[in-house]
């Protein structure tokens, strides 16, 4: 048995500024909590079999965060049934110790979050390491965020996800990662959504770099088809011995899905609005006490809306901005 434990205390502080709307600007969202406050465990059955639980107990409620069985019928083969995150999304799927920006892109969020595909979902998973630096991930899950909902191919309520990805090293001692991956979710009313997502990261002299393209077709309810693309593009790098900086850009081009800015930049203030173009900002600061086990981040980030779909009052010439601080710690043992 081995245990997991991740606590995030954080504090944001994020304002709103709404520019040509005929409605009032939400308050200032002001806020210290913890973010995370996960408790997990994994248990080795059998040389085969085996189990992982982690719940995660923020904000006052107590969320399944992964609940698997695992099934590993050779050293190259392994095979989850359960509840966890679809492979879809290679920022959505990093671990969240292991994050350079305190929060994940507006891309990422518009993907895995508003739209749907990728994220938590209860469903079979299979992975292979095809060779010691190739590996494909398959999967089957529920059409819908769901723990106890499972996949029903009879009645359509499934999403089918791939992955590959392929990873080495120069001679120099550069490290590289490229990846894709596929995904399509059924929805109600014969709706579909269709994504693909290119990813790619590399350690180089130091910079570690990271960069995601993403791209679909999302079936809206008024019948219209949404051909969305969104990226983010990350760098950091170390100073000072125990210091990071990091630096992330992030567009999204929803072409008519409608997009809130409070949901492409997680506890923004909420204005009611939503848009079809969202572009960020994420400048930080990692203070590495122990590496990934014990760190204080602070980071600054910029949103802005443009191009309004919806909202409380008249969306002619309306845009949004977004911008306050975040601060968290991190304890991952």
């Amino acid at each position: 048995m081995s245990y997991r434990l991740i606590l995030h205390p954080q504090f944001d502080s994020l304002e709103s500024d709404l520019q040509n709307a005929d409605t009032p600007e939400p308050d200032r969202y002001q806020r210290d909590f913890f973010r995370r406050l996960m408790l997990g465990a994994k248990f080795k059955l059998s040389e085969r079999w085996g189990s992982y639980y982690v719940a995660d107990f923020n904000d006052h409620q107590v969320k399944n965060h992964i609940a698997r069985l695992e099934w590993s019928p050779s050293s190259a083969d392994t095979l989850y049934f359960g509840y966890q995150k679809a492979p879809f999304g290679n920022e959505d799927t990093s671990s969240s110790t292991r994050l350079k920006a305190i929060e994940r892109s507006a891309n990422t969020r518009f993907w895995n979050e508003v739209i749907g595909l990728g994220s938590y979902h209860s469903g079979i998973f299979y992975t292979r390491a095809m060779y010691p630096d190739l590996k494909a991930t398959l999967a089957l899950t529920h059409n819908v965020k769901s723990e106890s909902d499972w996949p029903d191919v009879g009645s359509g309520e499934v999403s089918l996800y791939g992955r590959l990805v392929k990873s080495g090293s120069f001679s120099d001692g550069s490290h590289f990662q490229l990846g894709l991956d596929l995904g399509y979710q059924a929805m109600e009313n014969e709706r579909e959504i269709a994504g693909v997502s290119l990813f790619g990261g590399a350690l180089v002299k130091g910079y570690n770099l990271l960069f995601e393209a993403t791209g679909g077709a999302i079936d809206l309810s008024s019948g219209e088809v949404a051909n969305a693309f969104g990226w983010h593009a990350e760098a950091s790098h170390s100073f000072l011995s125990d210091f990071e900086w990091v630096a992330r850009l992030s567009s999204v081009d929803t072409d008519g899905a409608p997009l809130k800015l409070s949901s492409a930049i997680r506890k923004a203030p909420a204005s009611g609005y939503a848009y079809e173009r969202v572009d960020s900002l994420y400048l930080g600061i990692n203070y590495l006490i122990d590496g990934d086990h014990l760190k204080l981040s602070v980071g600054y980030e910029l949103g802005d809306g443009s191009s309004a779909i919806s909202g409380p009052g008249s969306t002619e010439s309306v845009e949004e901005t977004v911008s306050g601080f975040r601060v968290r710690g991190q304890l991952s043992y």
